[in-house]
């Protein structure tokens, strides 16, 4: 199976949770996405591109938060399937999807700029570093002077440290799944100096992942229980304030 062959039976298989099973992860990222953007002056008449946008549920709640003109892309055109479907229910709003591959996204909107961009675990399935460093530039290249790169990526370091607590507690480690590349920090920044003047690096999921991938999974193990991403603790774990560095999920807000 190939990755676009991944996606789109995903997004055929499980309508409701095309992009991710733990959908409380899912909007911590949504809500850090927001709350980011509106601190960047996100507002009424700005330009947003979700690069890899998935069923669109990012997209609509932008909508929801900011009113905002947006353009979601994705690779999968299942996916970008459902989203125009959702779509659909939303007439005369500003918002079109559109099938791109990130590593095309120069030519896909060539003749566009945009205010923000965003990507959310979608550089993490291009399958070498040639590619994902190619994207970046890309997507420096659709922004407007004065615009931000939002990227939500997954990081080799931050999984390292994650497994290392886990085995404290006797647990296995959580292994890279087959489709994704993660970034290393150190190449992710030098590739992202060469196009933006500011880099911000914020750790918005360590506690969330020290709460349900460590502590909750040593409770299940002890109970002999596989682990549900629907479980309470998911949820009340995204109140939590940020603390340490355990998670593989970071957000860099880049500025040109």
């Amino acid at each position: 199976m190939d990755i676009k062959d991944y996606w789109n039976d995903r997004a055929a298989a499980d309508k409701a949770n095309a992009t991710t099973n733990d959908i409380f992860m899912r909007e911590l990222e949504r809500a850090t996405l927001i709350a980011n953007l509106r601190r960047l002056g996100c507002h009424s008449e700005s330009h947003v591109l979700d690069v890899g946008c998935g069923d669109g549920s990012t997209i609509f709640a932008l909508d929801e938060a900011f009113g905002c003109v947006l353009s979601g892309t994705d690779y999968s055109t299942s996916m970008i399937d459902l989203a125009r479907q959702t779509l659909v229910e939303r007439p005369n709003r500003r918002i079109d999807f559109t099938v791109a591959d990130a590593r095309e996204i120069g030519m896909a909107f060539a003749s566009q700029s945009f205010d923000f961009v965003s990507t959310d675990r979608c550089l993490i399935n291009l399958q070498t570093s040639e590619d994902q460093f190619a994207a970046i530039g890309a997507l420096a290249g659709l922004l407007r002077p004065g615009g931000a790169y939002l990227a939500i990526e997954n990081f080799v370091e931050g999984n390292d440290r994650l497994n290392e607590l886990r085995s404290l507690y006797g647990l296995s480690p959580i292994e890279i799944r087959w489709h994704n590349r993660f970034f290393r920090e150190s190449e992710f920044v030098a590739c992202s100096k060469r196009y933006f003047r500011t880099l911000e690096k914020i750790d918005f999921s360590s506690s969330y992942y020290f709460a349900t991938r460590v502590i909750y999974a040593a409770l299940c193990a002890i109970e002999g229980e596989s682990p549900d991403y629907r479980h309470p603790i998911h949820m009340r774990s995204t109140k939590l304030p940020s603390f340490g560095d355990f998670s593989p999920i970071k957000l860099f807000v880049l500025r040109k």
